[in-house]
């Protein structure tokens, strides 16, 4: 299927998302010592809770969230662009998560390839999405 020829591309990517997302975008976390402080406990786990409903890697491509996986992947590529993703406060307890370089021409050829994957196979359908915006940069 679609998701499964998609998801075969994702594993070698997964490593890198595995190191910079999966803390906080998963049910794989590697909790740091100071999570058990009782009020950066609460502060995490909220973090994580918030994180997961955006976008779950915990069962490999498709992710699940809120947001149609056209959405998620769009998203995924503008944050990672912009640096907001990984945040800047794990970035600075967790060095080297910070995705640049060839490991973000790689993370971005994967969605864009998976992204046009998706489109032709749903207008081949019939299926409905919506197309998002261009940007003109």
């Amino acid at each position: 299927s679609l998701y499964s020829v998609i998801n075969t591309r994702y594993q070698p990517l997964k490593p890198m998302l595995k190191k910079s997302c999966f803390d906080c975008h998963s049910t794989q976390t590697d909790y740091p010592w100071y999570h058990n402080l009782p009020i950066v406990k609460g502060m995490i786990d909220d973090h994580i809770k918030h994180a997961q409903e955006h976008v779950d890697f915990s069962n490999d491509f498709p992710f699940s969230g809120k947001e149609s996986l056209l959405e998620i992947l769009k998203e995924m590529r503008e944050e990672v662009d912009e640096g907001e993703m990984p945040l800047w406060s794990y970035r600075l307890m967790h060095w080297g998560t910070l995705i640049e370089g060839a490991k973000q021409d790689s993370l971005f050829n994967w969605i864009d390839s998976s992204s046009e994957m998706m489109k032709s196979f749903y207008l081949s359908h019939g299926i409905q999405f919506e197309e998002e915006e261009e940007d003109d940069h």
